[in-house]
């Protein structure tokens, strides 16, 4: 059973066009960029969150870090080699990896699109 939530970063991404389910398998979507499916985009340094049925793309745009896409799964699931295949409401199919890389120099690193927290020593 998948998880009920992940984040990491860097990540390779590659999202279809919506309605592109159940004309499509999504196990034959991978997470790479060598895919010629008319309406698709490839990210190559992403930051992707799930959480709350909700799976978020975050980009390093020029003026900083930017969620880039969100919306609603209707299915995901996880293979062996720790590819994440989702199936969003509209019917886009994305498949996500971990990179190998270290995402140096990106600000995505410290980035969530849920916000942040910070600390205090304060107590209450």
């Amino acid at each position: 059973m998948p998880p009920s939530a992940f984040d990491f970063f860097p990540a390779n991404v590659f999202i279809t066009a919506p309605n592109a389910y159940p004309d499509t398998d999504p196990a034959s979507i991978g997470a790479s960029n060598q895919q010629n499916i008319p309406g698709s985009q490839y990210i190559d340094l992403a930051r992707v969150h799930y959480r709350n049925n909700i799976f978020y793309i975050g980009i390093d745009a020029p003026g900083g870090p930017m969620t880039a896409f969100k919306e609603e799964i209707s299915f995901y699931s996880i293979d062996e080699a720790k590819t994440y295949r989702l199936v969003t409401a509209s019917g886009r199919i994305i498949a996500a990896k971990k990179d190998i890389g270290c995402g140096c120099g990106s600000r995505l690193k410290n980035w969530s699109p849920i916000g942040t927290f910070s600390s205090s020593n304060r107590r209450l």
